[in-house]
């Protein structure tokens, strides 16, 4: 039986924590609406008139996804809007994401709880192809060796070139 999250969302995937908690991640993305603030978009670093939005979101369930926590943001700048979580067996979750559409290069980062998802660390680099290159679309899983295989795209934003598929292997630091 399908379960609403909320509105203005998308493009999510789901990590199941040694724990037995479902952790999910959603692209949440939303123009304007009349109860906004007045200046949601400067406050939200906004880079696209009329929408304030364009964040990453995370929600857990503790009950085989029957329900579902408030959502809450993970990423705090503006386009940082796909991500996607990989747990790990000592219950680490590290969430890869991407900057499509935000102000600076766009390279693939990740997010590290140590907590399964109640606080976070920021910002790890996993991927800079430098400025020319759009990087998306990341997936990861852990291998048995404890290393992490992110999946995702790249384009070069300069050309009309197809995209390709690429990966890379690493570890959480420490």
């Amino acid at each position: 039986t399908p379960i609403f999250a909320f509105d203005w969302v998308s493009e999510g995937g789901f990590a199941l924590l040694p724990s037995g908690r479902i952790f999910s991640t959603m692209r949440y993305q939303r123009p304007l609406v009349a109860s906004d603030p007045p200046d949601l978009e400067k406050r939200n670093g906004s880079i696209s008139k009329g929408w304030p939005w364009k964040h990453l979101f995370l929600q857990s369930s503790d009950d085989g996804g029957m329900t579902w926590s408030t959502p809450r943001q993970l990423t705090t700048v503006f386009g940082q809007t796909y991500g996607f979580p990989a747990a790990q067996s000592d219950g680490t979750v590290a969430v890869v994401h991407d900057t499509r559409y935000g102000p600076g290069p766009k390279v693939g980062r990740a997010m590290i709880s140590r907590d399964g998802g109640k606080s976070w660390e920021f910002d790890y680099i996993v991927r800079d192809d430098g400025p020319d290159f759009d990087l998306g679309y990341p997936a990861s899983v852990e291998l048995d060796d404890g290393s992490l295989l992110t999946l995702y795209y790249q384009k070069r934003e300069s050309s009309q070139e197809k995209c390709s598929l690429l990966w890379t292997r690493w570890r959480l630091p420490k």
